[in-house]
């Protein structure tokens, strides 16, 4: 993927700039975050480089955030270079610009990141991912064991080298956040600097940082190139933090019932304890699959409706809820994202390259043989009549009141009963079945009105004697 730009950004740099007499700038690539990627050519040499410029002017007119923002860069050229495997990216050299801006100068890459061929081919051949993948995770793994976390793995953070010839190879790219574990933060608490497509849970609840991180990534990625279809695919930050918090993701049944599930499952677990511990440990797993292990590419899941699971007893989303309004403070208190927009497109974080270098495409794989149909959800809607009527399973357990939604993981599931209350009515109970999804109605008897007892009779006074009034004197 190619972005021109036709004028020079204010700070940038022009078309022909030698920079200390030896870089040439050919044209700009485009710009990501804050920095701007430029094609340029070694003079000395004669070869072909890319080179990463960092605009501090736009980074902040703070002081201390211009000097985070100058660490954060000095930081990637560092852990870049410190990892020495063919994955990596090779940086040849670091400087300033005339008018103090910092640059990286770092090898040219022939291809295209593996978003865009994700984007241009759909999913990817299992056997041909897993090499891929392998590779780039032994190369992350080195990184690993020297400290270094890059915590922003992504599709555009992996650039596929020489795609479709026997030198094609995923290479890592942009450590503009990594962390080095043994040096200082670079990140304040409070602040979490990623794409939220792809943030780890730990990260989004307490910045805690690991190369767990890092796996949870790598294991949305394969997910995603083996569908063709990211695992989180909101745009929105905050339902993106409530999916990765919740551990709700969607992952194709196919998947999770072949051989490479157990494996998933390990990398994208919810605690980090549980998940490989770096990405060496992930990349043995993955080389100990067969090729008679390597499934149909899976039919990527839908995102037109959220994962949903049966409808039992509510206490664990009221659980949920707790964590939801948690990762809602986190985000009020003005989270720093580094935003992968999907309506702006920008040019990725290291290098691209011209349409016409690009190498013929990799012929489409053949057709998969149709897999069986996922079992759909069934969602029935109850109404209750009074509107205020509490509405209860059978142990008691409140659902809500008034109209709820009941959802079934299929039309096999079991039937739930519910029970609806309300003053002054009689109470009334109700079996919803999964194979009927029409909607249901509880109508409440209102109780008859108690009538007061009936007061005894007043005892009627017998009628005077008539006549005159004797005294019995004795």
């Amino acid at each position: 993927m190619l972005i021109d730009a036709t004028q020079t950004p204010p700070g940038g740099l022009s078309q022909g700039t030698v920079l200390r007499q030896r870089y040439k700038i050919v044209s700009r690539l485009g710009s990501g975050g804050f920095a701007d990627v430029y094609k340029g050519q070694d003079l000395e040499i004669g070869r072909a480089i890319a080179i990463k410029v960092l605009r501090t002017i736009a980074v902040s007119r703070d002081p201390q955030e211009k000097r985070q923002a100058l660490d954060r860069f000095k930081l990637e050229a560092q852990a870049t270079a410190s990892i020495d495997h063919p994955a990596v990216v090779t940086i040849f050299d670091v400087g300033h610009t005339p008018d103090h801006q910092p640059y990286i100068v770092m090898e040219w890459l022939e291809g295209q990141d593996l978003e865009s061929w994700l984007r241009d081919h759909g999913p990817m051949p299992q056997a041909q991912l897993l090499a891929l993948l392998i590779d780039a995770l032994e190369g992350l793994g080195i990184g690993h064991q020297q400290g270094l976390v890059h915590k922003d793995l992504k599709p555009s953070n992996l650039f596929i080298h020489h795609p479709g010839t026997s030198r094609e190879r995923l290479r890592l790219l942009d450590f503009g956040v990594a962390r080095l574990q043994t040096s200082a933060r670079q990140t304040e608490t409070g602040k979490v600097m990623g794409t939220p497509q792809y943030l780890a849970p730990e990260y989004i609840k307490s910045q805690h940082v690991s190369p767990a991180l890092d796996v949870y990534q790598m294991g949305l990625i394969l997910v995603e190139a083996l569908t063709g279809t990211p695992v989180v695919a909101d745009d929105a930050p905050w339902h993106c933090a409530v999916i990765h918090s919740n551990g709700d993701l969607d992952i194709p049944a196919s998947l999770q019932q072949s051989p490479l599930g157990p494996i998933l499952d390990r990398a994208l677990a919810l605690d980090p304890a549980d998940r490989f511990k770096d990405a060496a440990d992930f990349a043995a797993a993955l080389s100990k699959l067969s090729p008679k292990d390597h499934p149909p590419t899976p039919t990527p899941p839908s995102h037109t409706a959220p994962h949903t699971q049966p409808l039992r007893d509510p206490t664990p989303r009221l659980a949920k809820l707790g964590l939801l309004l948690a990762v809602a403070a986190i985000i009020a208190l003005a989270i720093t994202w580094k935003l992968s927009s999907n309506t702006t497109p920008t040019a990725p974080s290291t290098v691209t390259i011209t349409p016409d270098r690009i190498s013929p495409p990799t012929p489409p794989p053949a057709a998969a043989p149709p897999q069986p149909e996922a079992a759909k959800a069934v969602t029935v809607t109850v109404s209750v009549s009074p509107h205020q009527a509490s509405i209860t399973d059978t142990d008691g357990t409140e659902l809500g009141s008034g109209t709820i939604p009941l959802t079934f993981v299929s039309k096999d599931d079991a039937p739930i009963t519910i029970v609806a209350k309300h003053p002054g009515h009689a109470s009334g109970r109700l079996t919803v079945h999964p194979t009927d999804p029409s909607p249901q109605r509880i109508v409440l008897k209102p109780l008859p009105s108690a009538k007061p007892a009936p007061r005894p009779a007043k005892p009627t006074p017998k009628p005077a004697p008539k006549g005159p009034v004797m005294e019995v004197i004795q």
